[in-house]
């Protein structure tokens, strides 16, 4: 599951940092455009780490399953 969590932090942190431009003029349409990506990129993220931690929480829950 670590695996799991490093795989959702890499694959946001590089659609985020993909979406960056240079220059200040530009800023505020850039901000513009990719704001709902943004939001959206954020959103799957969440539901991903959510997903992972509903499953860590059954594993502790049923800990005769492991042992």
């Amino acid at each position: 599951m670590a695996y799991d969590v490093e795989d959702v932090i890499d694959q946001f942190m590089y659609q985020i940092t993909s979406q960056r431009t240079g220059g200040r003029s530009s800023g505020f349409l850039h901000h513009t455009v990719y704001f709902p990506q943004n939001l959206w990129v954020r959103h799957q993220a969440t539901t991903k780490l959510q997903k992972i931690n509903k499953s860590i929480k059954t594993i502790r829950n049923e800990p005769e399953i492991w042992c």
